[in-house]
């Protein structure tokens, strides 16, 4: 498999993941010192998603309807190992429109995401 392949791939694994919230994915592919959204290192930023992310009802496992709808990937920057993706936020409060960044390191585990949201202000809680 090509790298473009691969980062394309795991582009792609890591948006399913935040659109349906699959914790186990985000354990697999977070790098120890990831930071994303004011957050730094693997475990705050998994506290981070699962309190954003995963359903507040802890008997249900999977929310009815994703996080977010995927609508493009505008660029895959192989050199940079970085893709660049619009979505849609779906989470009541926090709906509208953005792009999403997330760069991986040379092993494909993520380091970094910046999202950048084309609307109104985005809330953490």
């Amino acid at each position: 498999i090509s790298d473009k392949k691969k980062l394309l791939g795991n582009g792609l694994l890591w948006l399913l993941a935040d659109a349906y919230g699959l914790e186990e994915i985000w354990a697999g592919m977070l790098h120890p010192h990831a930071k994303m959204f004011g957050c730094t290192g693997k475990e705050e930023v998994m506290r981070f998603k699962r309190r954003l992310l995963l359903p507040k009802n802890k008997q249900v496992s999977i929310r009815n309807t994703p996080n977010y709808r995927i609508d493009a990937i505008h660029q895959i920057d192989l050199p940079n190992r970085v893709i660049v993706a619009d979505f849609e936020c779906m989470l009541e409060g926090n709906e509208g429109r953005g792009t999403d960044i997330p760069k991986f390191d040379e092993d494909w585990k993520v380091v970094q995401v910046e999202a950048l949201r084309h609307g109104a202000a985005f809330r953490s809680s």
